[in-house]
């Protein structure tokens, strides 16, 4: 049986219907002896710049891209690829109103998302439902929260008087312990922000830090994305801190290209290629001793 339950996204967000997704714990590790590593070199992103899909997301109700929305019901006519949620009950007047993670377009939650995925090689954070429910579901999913915010971190506000469904944002920087935020919708007119820190965010400092791991150098000049298989099979990702997180599956070789795309081929010769969101999906043809990863 499938749980659906509801949900609302953002700050403040909107109800929309939700299936559960198990999330894969993720647990940090330390260095181990690896028969197999592979690596590459993950583009870094500059901050500042807005890299969500759909910032122009007309307002359901009148058509509008910029101003408030009754609702927050912002959405799109087509479907995006991969998007199970474009169902005729998630549509207002002919736009589908939630991504493929299960957000409602231009919320926090839509934006985060999206971000997590382009910064951690298409890790998925789906079905952590409203922005306050993000520290649960994320510890259940086996991430830990930081004491002080940390780069690639997701900030998150807990409801409050005024909004009931709390806040989430991305950290692209820290100076001595001050965070700086890239965000949607925290005007509550589905817009990015990125000139808010923990010391000047209207919602004050955020309640907690998820621990994401280390994205791609802010820098511009990249850094290694390196996973490894030690002599049992288990797969390791190297966090870019000293530290193994323990990913899921058993593999006997791993590619990992520019993009962050891993593929594997387990003891049997079975190809699979990750999911980012701790799933390893089979793919078809013949057994294979090894596979190798380019870029395109």
């Amino acid at each position: 049986m499938r749980t659906v339950i509801t949900f609302q996204p953002g700050w403040p967000g909107k109800s929309h219907r939700m299936l559960m997704a198990l999330a894969l714990a993720v647990v940090l590790v330390g260095g181990s002896a690896f028969l197999t590593v592979a690596s590459a070199t993950q583009a870094a992103e500059a901050a500042q710049v807005d890299t969500y899909s759909w910032p122009s997301a007309p307002c359901a109700w009148n058509g509008e891209t910029t101003g408030t929305c009754s609702g927050y019901d912002w959405g799109v006519k087509t479907c995006p690829p991969g998007d199970s949620y474009c169902t005729a009950g998630n549509e207002i007047n002919g736009y589908y109103q939630y991504d493929k993670w299960g957000y409602g377009f231009r919320n926090c939650t839509s934006y985060v998302a999206e971000k997590i995925s382009q910064e951690f090689g298409g890790r998925s954070v789906a079905g952590w439902g409203n922005a306050s429910n993000w520290v649960i579901a994320a510890q259940n999913a086996g991430y830990h929260l930081d004491t002080l915010p940390e780069v690639g971190d997701i900030a998150v506000w807990k409801a409050t008087t005024g909004s009931s469904y709390g806040h989430v944002a991305y950290v692209y920087a820290v100076s001595n312990g001050v965070a700086s935020f890239d965000e949607y919708n925290a005007a509550m007119t589905g817009a990015f922000t990125s000139s808010y820190t923990s010391a000047n965010h209207f919602g004050g400092v955020p309640t907690s830090y998820i621990h994401m791991g280390t994205p791609a150098d802010s820098g511009g000049g990249g850094r290694p994305l390196v996973w490894g298989v030690n002599s049992a099979g288990a797969m390791y990702r190297y966090d870019g801190g000293g530290k193994w997180e323990r990913m899921g599956g058993a593999m006997a070789e791993v590619s990992v290209g520019d993009d962050g795309l891993v593929w594997g081929v387990n003891a049997a010769g079975a190809v699979y290629r990750y999911d980012g969101g701790g799933k390893w999906e089979r793919m078809g043809g013949p057994a294979l001793a090894q596979v190798s990863v380019g870029s395109s």
